[in-house]
């Protein structure tokens, strides 16, 4: 089983050796978009994760970050529906919008862009962004294997790409992540994910 270590334990290297970490979609949510604590209400994790994003800047000659252009689309999609939520939130007479209708209203459209905008400035000048793509080999690997893991094809797509690039260490806030042995070390302030590990060793 894959090992799995608080991000408040994360430390630079005595020896000043570079670490590459892969970033996860949820943890570049809880670093870089605002209304986060509509994704998910856990404070303590999100000061963590910001704790450690303060870590990653004062130390950039150590800490070399990646993630995928997938991972990236995947929170797009979550910060759009985050939005819409929102904005469901605030209608007084009870009529909801799905996310196609919210996109389609033009000041919507507008202010969704500068928060798109804002989240991807935040990201490229930590973060390479890798071009990874879902081929169908892949896809074909994840069926095949599916038995065998706890998370989704996107998931895989990054422990692809990490096992296929030497990167031993995924950031996450996915519990999914925990209970594989996939030869990657898990990074994590998810308290369940962490339990879930110490319960296991």
């Amino acid at each position: 089983m894959d090992k799995v270590t608080n991000v408040n334990d994360l430390a630079v290297n005595s020896n000043g050796a570079v670490r590459h970490i892969a970033i996860d979609t949820n943890v570049l949510l809880w670093m870089f978009y605002g209304n986060v604590s509509y994704v998910g209400n856990a404070r303590t994790q999100q000061k963590d994760y910001q704790k450690v994003l303060k870590t990653f800047l004062s130390n950039k000659n150590v800490f070399k970050l990646h993630t995928t252009g997938i991972n990236v689309n995947e929170a797009l999609h979550v910060i759009e529906k985050t939005e819409c939520e929102i904005y469901n939130q605030s209608i007084v007479n009870g009529f909801e919008l799905t996310v196609k209708d919210f996109r389609n209203i033009p000041q919507n459209k507008i202010n969704l862009q500068k928060t798109f905008k804002l989240f991807w400035q935040q990201i490229v000048r930590l973060i390479k962004i890798e071009n990874v793509s879902l081929t169908k080999d892949m896809v074909r690997d994840y069926i095949i294997q599916y038995d065998r893991q706890n998370y989704d094809s996107l998931d895989f797509a990054l422990v692809r790409w990490c096992q296929e690039n030497s990167i031993n260490v995924i950031m996450t806030d996915d519990i999914d992540f925990v209970g594989n042995d996939i030869g990657i070390e898990i990074l994590t302030a998810n308290p369940k994910a962490l339990q879930e590990y110490r319960k296991s060793v």
